[in-house]
């Protein structure tokens, strides 16, 4: 026995640890484990501690599967029955059951097909095939099971109610991947008892060809099975050689076994589908593998044709394609030129361009036309009469007939404009200056329509072109006509949507860095950081105690209003009606938050009660490990929260501003 199975064997036995000797244990393991290994017959004990225990957290669990779970001999048949006690949901007949965290259990399910590799007896799946088919439902664990199932089955287990079981499921549109799961299987199904009845049902499911081929490839951990491998050489089991070519050959099997040609007295075709033929979508995936590249790049620009668009994203940037393109581009501006129609070629030739390039992410393919930058050719479409200037902006604030869509959107086409120019370290001061004019627009609408989402979108594109002129080689004085009135920044931070406060934070973090150089007057700089404080104690922790107003609201209002018998809370909490779980913006998108939460750690309930401290706390004592066990006071539960708001566009730099603005969060935060 070596000294992860020591340190292993001590955390199975001693559930009172403290917390620094079980990182000294974890440590330990972590060192010794990828040089010698686990016994494998403790690995039932380990696998049982890893599920059970409340000692360590989920994601070090997670780790320890990993990293650490590396067996020096063959997996015994008991682990599999050890893994299959562990795996699923509770249901009417198993309501005593002590669900594992999903992830963990998606993670054993990724080990346990790394593990199929060097089996004791592999026949164990093929015995167990009844339970791997229902827990194949799930999910979660659905992909993994997939190849446990591909591997082991043999034609005694094709039945044509598992074909029409498979196929419901992958009928269902609330799987993630299901379809390419179940159509796998279901080649599988065909390589071994080859029927109309089968062919039919892959057929009619019509699986990406791309989803396929990607569950097929690439499906194991290469440094696991490296470090595998030599272990098991080492302690005089099978050559590192050996190993790796029995993970070789099933992976072989994925790729041979479910890629057979299906005759069924008649060959699917292989004739060549020029593209502008195609017409839908649903027919572009049809057909996808026998398109030919076409001959008329007119039809292929036909800006009404979304799948010559989606054809366009996935050429290869170095096709000769593009080359083609390229001489097609020039032929057209220049025959645009002579006839003076400059404008509207632009928004012909450009704009399918730059909508098939967003649609892949990869703007290296529009360098191949001319020597034009991605922001250049942007610019020949936001670069016409009706957007080079201030004066449509004006003419449409001063109509008769006003619309403020109509309005906002000529200001987000000059602000655009300004974007690119700064990029490219070409601003104009004139256009800077008009800027001036849309801010104060913005400002005085904040009043009408606090709710438009024209204003929110062209507040973002104002934010971001104040960003990207803060790296630019421009005074920042000239800056100063970018920042916003105290009228428009109150409007904002109240604002119930998040969209609206997401900008504002946003707006805040930018200007952070550049506020000591903006706001020479002590008076300036001082409602600056007023605006800030105000801002931090709305979204995490009001401080009533304080003498300063909050967004020019007396404190003795507040607390009036806080203390009144007719409010909705009898207590009156302060952390009910402030911060990110409570404020209008936010009680909804937290709420969210929380469910996502309590689905991850796998709690047994949900928390229904007014996101509060208090009830947090009587809440966490009523149902003592069966809610958030890795969660123990409710200032985690508003980090926990808060991490998954960082990463959703919405509402992302909600985050970031209290992340940049407080330290004690900054410094305990979840990454």
């Amino acid at each position: 026995m070596g000294i992860a199975d020591d340190c292993f064997r001590f955390l199975i036995e001693n559930d009172s640890l403290q917390t620094d000797q079980i990182h000294e244990l974890l440590t330990k393991i972590k060192t010794h484990v990828i040089h010698e290994g686990i016994l494998p017959t403790n690995l039932d004990a380990i696998i049982k501690y890893l599920c059970e225990t409340r000692s360590i957290s989920i994601s070090t669990r997670i780790l320890l599967i990993k990293d650490a779970l590396i067996p020096n001999g063959k997996v015994p048949n008991s682990t599999v029955h050890v893994t299959l006690r562990h795996l699923g949901i509770r249901s009417l007949s198993t309501l005593n059951k002590t669900e594992t965290p999903k992830a963990l259990q998606a993670e054993l399910c990724k080990w346990l097909i790394h593990a199929y590799i060097y089996m004791e007896d592999v026949t164990i799946f093929e015995r167990t095939y009844s339970h791997w088919l229902q827990l194949w439902q799930l999910d979660y664990l659905q992909q993994w099971i997939t190849y446990i199932l591909f591997w082991s089955t043999s034609k005694r287990f094709v039945k044509p109610w598992r074909m029409r079981f498979i196929t419901t499921v992958a009928e269902n549109s609330g799987y993630s991947n299901a379809r390419a799961c179940s159509t796998l299987l279901l080649e599988k199904f065909y390589c071994l008892v080859p029927s109309d009845q089968i062919y039919g049902a892959i057929e009619r499911l019509k699986c990406n060809k791309r989803r396929l081929n990607t569950l097929k490839v690439q499906i194991w951990d290469t440094e696991f099975i490296s470090n595998w491998a030599s272990i098991v050489e080492h302690s005089g089991g099978a050559s590192k050689f050996i190993f790796q070519s029995l993970a070789q050959e099933l992976e072989k099997q994925l790729i041979s076994d479910s890629q057979q040609e299906i005759h069924l007295g008649k060959k699917k075709s292989s004739r060549k589908i020029s593209v502008e033929k195609v017409g839908t979508l649903e027919r572009l995936a049809a057909v996808f593998e026998n398109l030919a590249i076409p001959k008329d790049l007119d039809e292929l620009f036909n800006i009404g044709d979304e799948s010559s668009l989606v054809f366009l994203a996935t050429v290869d940037p170095h096709h000769n394609l593009w080359n083609r393109v390229s001489e097609w581009f020039m032929l057209k501006i220049d025959a645009a030129s002579i006839h003076g129609v400059t404008a509207s070629y632009r928004h012909l030739i450009f704009r399918p361009l730059l909508v098939a390039s967003l649609l892949n992410q990869q703007h290296c393919k529009i360098r191949h036309l001319s020597k034009a930058s991605f922001g250049e050719l942007i610019m020949q479409i936001v670069d016409t009469s009706d957007c080079c200037c201030l004066e449509a902006p004006k003419e449409l604030r001063s109509a008769p007939n006003f619309e403020i869509g109509r309005f906002y959107y000529s200001c987000r086409k000059l602000l655009f404009q300004t974007l690119v120019m700064a990029e490219k370290q070409e601003v104009k001061l004139d256009t800077i200056t008009d800027i001036e004019f849309i801010v104060s627009c913005i400002t005085e609408d904040l009043t009408k329509h606090i709710s438009s989402r024209h204003l929110t979108t062209t507040l973002r594109l104002l934010v971001i072109a104040l960003r990207e002129l803060a790296g630019s080689n421009i005074d920042n004085r000239i800056l100063s006509l970018f920042l916003l009135p105290q009228k428009a920044l109150d409007t904002m931070m109240i604002s119930s949507d998040p969209v609206m406060l997401n900008t504002v934070c946003s707006y805040f973090i930018l200007t952070k860095d550049l506020v000591d150089t903006l706001l020479n007057e002590k008076r300036m700089i001082g409602a600056q950081n007023k605006n800030v404080f105000d801002l931090i104690n709305y979204l995490w922790h009001i401080k009533p105690g304080c003498d300063l107003p909050m967004f020019k609201v007396p404190k003795k209002f507040i607390q009036c209003f806080l203390s009144k018998p007719s409010s909705d809370q009898s207590n009156a909490e302060v952390d009910v009606t402030f911060g990110i779980l409570s404020i209008p913006a936010l009680a909804f998108p937290s709420r969210v938050a929380l469910r996502g939460l309590e689905d991850a750690l796998t709690s047994r309930v949900r928390f229904d009660k007014t996101l509060s401290e208090s009830s947090f706390s009587v809440f966490k004592q009523a149902h003592a490990g069966d809610w958030l066990d890795t969660i123990s006071s409710f200032h985690e539960l508003m980090l926990m929260i808060l991490g998954k708001l960082r990463y959703h566009d919405a509402y992302g730099d909600i985050a970031r501003f209290l992340y940049t603005h407080m330290r004690n969060i900054a410094d305990n935060g979840v990454s």
